[in-house]
C-alpha cells in the first residue's frame, strides 16, 4: 500500500511511498478498507523520515516510514494490519510483532483462516482470472482466427503461450 507523504527537509514535497518490508491487503480484498485507515490514521498528511530501501517498478520509493520517532511499518504489523512481506523482509524483529498479532487475533488476524489471504497471493490470483477472461473469445466476435480484432477489447494469445 502507498500513501502520500510530506518528507521532512530537505526534500518537502508530496510523494508516493511504498512501506517497504510488509505488505496490506488490497482495495476489495478483505480488510483493505480498514488497513487504509489504519495507515492514514498513522501518517496522512504527516511530517515523516523515510528510510529509502528501493525504488519500485512504478517509480515509487520503497522503505521505512517514521511520523514523530514511530515505525509506521512495524506499527502496521504490530495492529494486524499488515503481513511481512517475506520476500523482501530485513529486519526480522518484525516476523515477532506479526506472531504476536496473530496470537491476540488483532486487526486481520481476527478474521476466518479461509479470509486472510495473503495481499500477493490475491493479486496472483486476480491476474490469473484476468489471464483467463482475455483469453476467451466473444461468440459474436465474427473475426475468425486472428490475433487481433476491433470488436475485441483485448488480444488473443494462443493457447501455447
Amino acid at each position: 500500500m502507498a500513501i502520500p507523504l510530506r518528507f521532512s527537509p530537505p526534500k518537502t514535497s508530496k510523494q508516493k511511498i511504498r512501506l517497504g518490508e510488509i505488505d496490506t491487503p488490497e482495495r476489495g480484498q478483505q480488510w483493505g478498507k480498514r488497513a487504509k485507515q489504519a495507515l492514514s490514521t498513522l501518517a496522512f498528511g504527516k511530517t515523516a523520515r523515510v528510510e529509502q530501501q528501493d525504488v519500485d517498478r512504478y517509480g515509487r520509493i520503497v522503505g521505512r516510514v517514521y511520523v514523530d520517532g514511530l515505525d509506521v511499518n512495524a506499527e502496521m504489523v504490530r495492529q494486524g494490519h499488515a503481513w511481512v512481506y517475506r520476500r523482501y523482509v530485513r529486519d526480522r524483529s518484525l516476523l515477532d510483532l506479526e506472531k504476536r498479532a496473530k496470537e491476540a487475533e488483532r486487526g486481520l488476524w481476527g478474521l476466518s483462516e479461509a479470509k486472510q489471504v495473503k495481499p500477493w497471493e490475491w493479486r496472483r490470483g486476480k491476474r490469473q482470472t484476468r489471464q483467463s477472461d482475455s483469453d476467451t473469445v466473444p461468440a459474436d466476435a465474427q473475426c475468425g482466427t486472428k490475433r487481433y480484432c476491433s470488436r475485441w477489447r483485448t488480444v488473443l494469445r494462443p493457447a501455447s503461450i
